[in-house]
């Protein structure tokens, strides 16, 4: 009997396919409830089902499953594993590699990834297959720079004594592939890509530095905007005929003012919006503090209107700071106003805690109201109580001692 979805050649007592596992029936029974049908016949005359539907929509489906896809995908292999499989006990080694895994498995988890397969010491990972999202370039950048902060931590603590300098190495491009079930005799493999694309990102991920994330120009395109980026020249990278530019991801840009990166749309009549919002600026200036809230539905340009008023009304006459949500920080508390705070001090987003802590001391020593709050914003910006000062006028004096001459 054969296989209506797979076309697998099956033994006639069997009920499921073995290698699909769709159910099989004769071609004389209801696919449905099993009732003998007579050649010919349209329906069931047990339960009134279409006869021959079931597996036009199976093999339908099957067929469906192969599709030509626009994805980032990105390769993650730990560095010197050779040497460390050497100087580590085989139990241990396999548990740290699970550890590595782990970690990254996590950081895929957090910007919806998926993990293709599992390479020995490495992995592929897709963003945009098998779910697709908007911003699945930044979500894999995202996640390889988490990767590394958290494996880097990690390997310090357990792999120093052996003297063997590890870490990840990602390589990470965007291009089209042909997704879903690749078969092979009796194997198959569920949600594999086929192309250029992941030989790419493998590719990339060759010439990356230790504990880098490297991507290619495709990818650079899609996500300049969110992140530093330093050109690495041009590479041959193998198996490929043209040589590709290569760029370092060197972090999380410090967006708190208008993007000059971003494409921006034409500005078309917001006459009485553009009115009404400086209108409220002059009462600003003149010391009525003022508080606006524009509403509307994605997509109708609320972001662009803002972007004209800075440019066109407040035009550097005042100091404006940008500040956006991100669903990528859901779990972090109070994010915008530690968002506010490090663009307030023009701090990056990895500044060392005693930068943090001088700089919100500073501020708040300014008005006398504000002496009493710097425990509150230690904890907002989520440094610990033990590498604070106990008083902003300690805090002050330390600053004292380190700029006289």
């Amino acid at each position: 009997m054969k296989c209506a979805r797979c076309g697998h050649e099956c033994r006639d007592e069997s009920r499921f396919c073995d290698k699909c596992g769709e159910p099989l029936l004769a071609e004389n029974h209801c696919p449905r409830c099993g009732m003998d049908v007579v050649d010919g016949a349209r329906f069931c005359s047990g339960c009134g089902m279409r006869l021959g539907a079931e597996k036009q929509q199976s093999k339908h489906e099957y067929e469906k499953d192969i599709e030509r896809r626009f994805i980032t995908v990105m390769f993650c292999d730990l560095a010197n594993s050779t040497m460390l499989s050497e100087a580590m006990d085989p139990e241990e080694f396999r548990e740290l590699i699970q550890e590595v895994q782990g970690q990254c498995a996590e950081s895929v988890k957090k910007y919806d990834g998926w993990i293709g397969k599992f390479l020995g010491d490495g992995l592929l990972i897709y963003f945009g297959y098998p779910k697709a999202h908007v911003d699945d370039p930044a979500r894999a950048v995202y996640s390889g720079l988490e990767m590394i902060r958290s494996v880097q931590s990690m390997l310090t603590a357990k792999v120093s004594r052996y003297h063997v300098e590890s870490g990840l190495r990602i390589g990470i491009h965007s291009g089209l592939v042909v997704a879903g079930e690749l078969e092979g005799g009796e194997w198959s493999e569920q949600k594999a890509i086929i192309g250029k694309t992941p030989n790419m990102a493998a590719r990339l991920q060759a010439v990356a530095r230790l504990n880098s994330v490297v991507v290619s120009n495709e990818t650079r395109e899609l996500v300049q905007h969110l992140f530093d980026l330093e050109s690495l020249g041009y590479h041959e990278l193998k198996g490929i005929e043209k040589k590709a530019e290569v760029f370092l991801v060197k972090g999380v840009r410090n967006i708190h003012g208008l993007d000059g990166k971003r494409r921006v749309a034409p500005f078309i009549n917001r006459k009485n919006e553009m009115a009404l919002i400086e209108q409220s600026m002059a009462h600003t200036v003149h010391g009525r503090s003022q508080c606006m809230v524009i509403a509307g539905d994605a997509g109708i340009g609320k972001s662009r209107l803002i972007e004209e008023c800075i440019r066109k009304i407040f035009n550097n006459r005042l100091r404006t700071i940008l500040i956006q949500g991100n669903e990528f920080a859901t779990h972090t508390p109070y994010y915008p106003m530690k968002e506010f705070i490090h663009a307030w001090l023009d701090l990056p987003h990895d500044a060392p805690h005693a930068d943090i802590i001088q700089g919100i001391a500073d501020l708040l020593t300014r008005n006398e109201a504000g002496k009493g709050a710097l425990p509150l914003f230690l904890d907002i910006m989520g440094v610990p109580r033990e590498e604070s000062p106990l008083d902003l006028e300690m805090a002050a004096k330390k600053k004292k001692s380190f700029s006289m001459p």
